[in-house]
């Protein structure tokens, strides 16, 4: 873990155990570390986004919208048992999404977001999952909030160190001190990388044994 200051830290007095979570300064794709369920086709002008092994050819620029297209690929290609559509955001930072609600509370008038591709779910990953459309679709929107999150920034390590601070210590160093609680560190129990986006406490937590009680920075 690097010496960056923490998102947030949790200390656990009973068995001398400290969380910290900092973000992921080097992050791997998720697309390319793990199978997904889905691809994803983007046709974006400023961002290389999407899965390069797509099979769809189509120009959606020949189509009146979204649906239209959408539409059209269910026709040319059989094969495709679910499709959602792609957009993006872009002004400090760039959001994926399949929905544009938070988009168009942020932007009526559409200067910074809009189409940029599909997501779809061929038959046979369908029928090999045992998917019904909803289940389906929900996993779709899963895979693509992980990209996004993956996209946007929101990715980070944790680590679980064991410590047995003296109370001059505690006092002298303070328990939200990245740097220093390495002093007294005497086992590192955890050191992985998960993504998880901006709420991240449920699976730390789930993971490593710490309740949100715990927090103290």
């Amino acid at each position: 873990m690097s010496n960056q200051d923490p998102v947030a830290v949790y200390y656990d007095e009973g068995t001398g155990r400290i969380l910290r979570v900092v973000y992921d300064l080097h992050p791997e794709n998720p697309r390319d570390m793990f199978d997904t369920l889905g691809k994803i086709a983007c046709w974006s002008r400023h961002y290389d986004i999407g899965d390069p092994d797509h099979i769809i050819r189509m120009d959606p620029g020949e189509y009146e919208d979204e649906y239209a297209f959408m539409a059209a690929v269910k026709e040319k290609y059989p094969e495709i048992a679910v499709i959602l559509p792609l957009y993006l955001y872009d002004h400090s930072g760039i959001i994926l999404s399949t929905t544009t609600g938070q988009f168009r509370a942020a932007d009526s008038a559409r200067w910074d977001w809009g189409w940029v591709g599909v997501v779809y779910m061929t038959a046979d990953v369908f029928r090999k999952n045992g998917f019904d459309i909803p289940t389906a679709e929900e996993a779709l929107r899963i895979e693509i909030q992980e990209y996004n999150d993956y996209l946007s920034g929101c990715v980070y390590s944790y680590d679980c160190v064991k410590v047995e601070p003296t109370p001059e210590q505690l006092k002298r160093y303070g328990i939200k001190s990245l740097r220093e609680l390495d002093e007294y560190a005497l086992s590192r129990i955890v050191d992985t990388i998960i993504y998880i986006g901006g709420d991240f406490d449920d699976r730390i937590l789930e993971d490593t044994g710490f309740s949100p009680d715990m927090r103290v920075y």
